[in-house]
C-alpha cells in the first residue's frame, strides 16, 4: 500500500462516502465515520480549501516522487495530459457549494511558493485535484489565461498519488507576473468527468499575492504599455508593436537629385554643342609682324612731333618700355613684359646685346620706372634722350641677333658640306658593285661618243 500524508488521511477518511467503509469494522467505527460526514458538511468551503492546501505538496520533486507511486493511474495521466493541452471548460467558474458528500470527496486546493514578487518575477503555483480513480480531469484552456496578472510558462508538471479510495492528481505551473497587483491570483476552475459522463465542477480558492512594481516611485509611473495583438486577435501586454511603414522619402529625394543632375548635364551638354556650331570660323588674320619691325615702328611713332605733350610723361614711357620688353622677349624667347627690372637684367646677362652693357641697359629700365611708379614728370628733351637710349638697344640687339644667325648659318653650311665630302671620300674609296647580269649582251662602245665627264672636284 501507497505512503498517505497524514494530514490528508483525516480528510480522506472524513469524504469517503458510507457505502465504500469496509464491511468488517465494527460499529464504533461506523458512528465515527457518519459524525465525521455531519462535521464536514456543517463545515465551510474555506476551511476545506484551507486542509487541502496545507495537504498539498509543495515540492515539485516530492510531487514526480508521488507520481511514481501509482503504476496503475498512468492511463489516466495520459488522458489528463492531452485534456490539459488542449481541453479544459470555456470559462472560469466559482467554487461549488455543495457539501463534500454531494461532490462524492472530490476536492482541489492551490498553493505558491512565495507571497510576493517583483513584476516579471517567476513564482510556482500548485494545484491538487482529488478525485474518484475513474474522473477525468479538465484543466482551463491556455488562452482563458486563469492566473490573472501573471502567465503560465509551457506546460505544467504533473503527478498522480494514490490514496486509496481517491487520486490525488498534482499540477505545478511556473507563471511570470505581468502586472503589479495587490489581489492575489483568482480562483483556479478545474472540470471532472465521472464515468458515467457526469460533469462536476470545482474551483480552487483565490491564493494572496502581491507583484510588486520596482517602478512605483518613478514618474510616469502609471503609464503602462498596452502591448499588441496577436494573432488571436487578443493583446498581448508582452508582444511589442511591430509596425511597418513604407516610407519612400529617401527613394524620392535620392530620384529628385539624380533627375536635376542628368537634366543639368544634358543642358551643359547642349549648350555647348549649340555654341559650336554657332560659333564662325575665325578668318586667319595676317602673318605676324616679326619683332625689329614691330619694335621700330612702335618707337618711330614716339618720335612724332607732339607725341610727348599729346600723351603725357608715364604714358610715354610705358609705352617706350613695353616696345623695347617685347622685343627683348621675343628676340631672346623670354617672358620680358612679365618679368622685373631685376629680373629682365639677370636674364640678359648671358645672350647677345652687342654693345649695349647691362649698366646702360639698368639705366633705361630705371628712368622708365621712376617715371611709371614715382610719377616723375620729365621734360622733353630728357624723354626723347631715353628715347634714342630704346632704339640703339633695339639696333645693337638686332645687329648682334644678325650676326649670331649668320655666324650659326655658316656654321651650319660648313658642317653640311664636310658632311657630304666624307660622305664622297667614303663612296670613292669603297671598291665598285659589281654589275648585275643582263639578260642580253651589251652592245659595244661606240668609238665616236665623247668620253664621260670627270667627278667633280671636293673643295678641300
Amino acid at each position: 500500500m501507497s505512503r498517505r500524508d497524514p494530514r490528508a488521511s483525516l480528510a480522506v477518511g472524513a469524504l469517503d462516502d458510507a457505502p465504500l467503509a469496509s464491511p468488517r469494522r465494527g460499529r464504533g467505527a461506523n458512528a465515527c465515520t457518519l459524525l465525521i460526514l455531519a462535521a464536514l458538511a456543517t463545515a465551510s468551503p474555506a476551511a476545506r480549501a484551507q486542509s487541502d492546501a496545507g495537504a498539498a505538496p509543495a515540492d515539485p520533486d516530492a510531487t514526480a516522487d508521488a507520481a511514481g507511486d501509482g503504476p496503475e493511474a498512468a492511463p489516466d495521466d495520459r488522458d489528463a495530459a492531452a485534456e490539459a493541452d488542449g481541453g479544459g471548460t470555456d470559462g472560469a467558474t466559482s467554487a461549488p457549494s455543495l457539501p463534500a458528500t454531494a461532490l462524492g470527496g472530490r476536492s482541489i486546493a492551490a498553493a505558491i511558493d512565495t507571497a510576493r514578487v517583483p513584476l516579471g518575477g517567476r513564482l510556482r503555483y500548485t494545484v491538487t485535484v482529488r478525485h474518484a480513480p475513474g474522473d477525468r480531469v479538465q484543466l482551463p484552456r491556455r488562452d482563458t489565461n486563469p492566473f490573472g496578472p501573471c502567465r503560465a510558462i509551457g506546460a505544467p508538471r504533473e503527478g498522480t498519488r494514490d490514496e486509496g479510495t481517491l487520486v490525488a492528481r498534482t499540477y505545478v505551473f511556473e507563471l511570470v507576473a505581468l502586472e503589479p497587483t495587490k489581489d492575489g491570483l483568482p480562483p483556479f476552475p478545474v472540470s471532472l468527468v465521472a464515468p458515467d459522463g457526469k460533469l462536476y465542477e470545482i474551483a480552487a480558492p483565490a491564493v494572496p499575492l502581491e507583484v510588486l512594481d520596482p517602478t512605483a516611485n518613478e514618474p510616469l509611473a502609471d503609464v503602462q504599455p498596452r502591448g499588441a495583438k496577436g494573432a488571436d486577435g487578443k493583446v498581448d501586454p508582452v508582444r511589442p508593436y511591430v509596425v511597418y511603414v513604407r516610407d519612400w522619402t529617401l527613394a524620392w529625394v535620392l530620384g529628385i537629385a539624380g533627375g536635376a543632375l542628368l537634366v543639368a548635364l544634358l543642358a551643359v551638354l547642349l549648350t555647348r554643342w549649340w555654341m559650336r556650331r554657332r560659333r564662325p570660323a575665325e578668318p586667319a588674320g595676317p602673318p605676324p609682324v616679326p619683332p625689329y619691325p614691330a619694335a621700330r615702328e612702335r618707337l618711330a611713332r614716339l618720335r612724332l612731333e607732339g607725341a610727348y605733350a599729346r600723351m603725357g610723361a608715364k604714358a610715354f614711357h610705358v609705352e617706350m618700355a613695353e616696345a623695347v620688353r617685347e622685343y627683348l622677349g621675343r628676340r631672346h624667347g623670354i617672358d620680358a613684359l612679365e618679368m622685373t627690372s631685376e629680373e629682365l637684367i639677370e636674364a640678359l646677362r648671358h645672350r647677345p646685346m652687342g654693345g649695349i652693357t647691362g649698366l646702360e641697359l639698368e639705366q633705361f629700365l630705371a628712368a622708365c620706372d621712376f617715371v611709371k611708379f614715382a610719377k616723375a614728370e620729365p621734360r622733353e628733351r630728357e624723354a626723347l634722350d631715353v628715347l634714342g637710349t630704346a632704339e640703339r638697344i633695339v639696333e645693337q640687339v638686332e645687329r648682334a641677333m644678325m650676326e649670331l644667325e649668320l655666324r650659326r648659318a655658316a656654321e651650319a653650311a660648313a658642317r653640311a658640306a664636310a658632311e657630304a665630302a666624307r660622305a664622297a671620300t667614303a663612296a670613292a674609296a669603297s671598291p665598285a658593285a659589281p654589275p648585275a647580269p643582263a639578260t642580253t649582251p651589251p652592245a659595244p662602245p661606240d668609238p665616236r661618243a665623247s668620253p664621260p665627264d670627270p667627278p667633280p672636284e671636293v673643295p678641300r
